[in-house]
């Protein structure tokens, strides 16, 4: 536990280091948004049964910071996320029935740099990198299994199409929409004693966002 918060802590720091005023005297607006996001590639696959399945939807919000380093125009996100489903639901009965199911829940801190190319006065283009801390934890409903938990670290790169909805407070408010996509690959595992070197996790997530933002 102690490990993945120096983790979580540094990795948080090196990114909000690159908005501190120093280095981002021409910050100018903060927003927030929710999403749901879609597995489109989701390489996390528990078993090679048929009956198994994945969870392919997270839900979450995501915190954005606009700034200028040189001129150049970029925004810092932060955002959580959570999925979870029922991977594997099978009854099982002699003279008595009883179910067995496995949930597959996932826990994500993803963080973005991206640049801003704005094309229109309401249409914005955003891409850039990614880095991705993850808990991932299987649940079994049978008492002789223990959950299994993984702590994962991911890099990878991110893509935005920002579109300004309608303005408001003269201006200084924004309504906007993201269509946003995110590739990560998960290089570091927190193994605890486990051999994991035929296990890959990747996630290709595109995901519509809702915000707003203010100038600040």
């Amino acid at each position: 536990m102690i490990f993945r918060t120096l983790i979580l802590f540094s990795t948080v720091i090196l990114f909000t280091g690159l908005t501190a005023p120093d280095n981002a005297a021409a910050q100018d607006r903060f927003g927030i948004s929710v999403f749901p996001g879609y597995h489109a590639i989701n390489t996390d696959t528990i078993s090679d049964n048929e009956n198994v399945s994945q969870t392919d939807w997270i839900f979450g919000l995501n915190l954005t910071t606009r700034f200028r380093i040189s001129d150049v125009p970029l925004a810092y996100t932060v955002g959580a996320a959570y999925g979870s489903s029922t991977i594997l639901d099978q009854t099982y009965g002699f003279n008595l029935e009883f179910n067995r199911t496995i949930d597959l829940r996932y826990r994500s801190l993803p963080q973005e740099l991206l640049w801003v190319y704005s094309v229109t006065e309401n249409i914005e283009l955003l891409t850039g990198i990614n880095v991705t801390l993850q808990d991932r934890t299987l649940r079994y409903s049978y008492s002789d299994i223990e959950d299994d938990r993984l702590f994962s670290v991911g890099l990878g790169l991110s893509g935005k199409v920002h579109l300004v909805l309608s303005r408001f407070s003269s201006g200084n408010g924004r309504l906007f929409m993201n269509l946003a996509a995110r590739w990560t690959e998960f290089i570091w595992h927190d193994e605890q004693g486990r051999d994991l070197d035929d296990f890959t996790l990747r996630h290709v997530t595109f995901s519509p966002e809702i915000g707003v933002s203010w100038g600040l």
